[in-house]
């Protein structure tokens, strides 16, 4: 009985610590992001809750944003960070950062809290 007792802590374990709120990782992910294309758009607000929408296909998923390595997800979307947030000044105070998931470039304004 203790040997799977252990067993199931261990898995328990295993599958929920890998993955961290993403607003503790890495708070550089905090904004409103729209691809450059404008067909998608990432929202992930200050309790790492996110969004995630297709415009052209009306798909959408809301959930926790976690973040494993190079992997950002919102269940049940998953996407491969090529570049993590990089900020971008421009003259004048239009300052925008990107960041690149599935290679697609997203832009976030750095005055919309991003």
């Amino acid at each position: 009985m203790k040997l799977i007792f252990i067993l199931s802590s261990i898995l328990l374990l295993s599958f929920t610590s890998c993955k961290k709120n993403v607003t503790k990782v890495n708070p550089e992910l905090i904004g409103n992001w729209q691809s450059e294309d404008g067909d998608y758009g990432i929202l992930i607000d200050e309790n790492g809750f996110g969004s995630y929408e297709n415009y052209p296909t009306f798909f959408t998923v809301t959930g926790q944003a976690r973040l494993r390595k190079d992997v950002l997800q919102i269940w049940p979307k998953r996407f491969k960070v090529n570049q993590f947030p990089e900020e971008h000044k421009v003259p004048g105070g239009a300052d925008y950062r990107t960041i690149i998931l599935d290679n697609v470039t997203y832009r976030c304004k750095v005055s919309q809290h991003c």
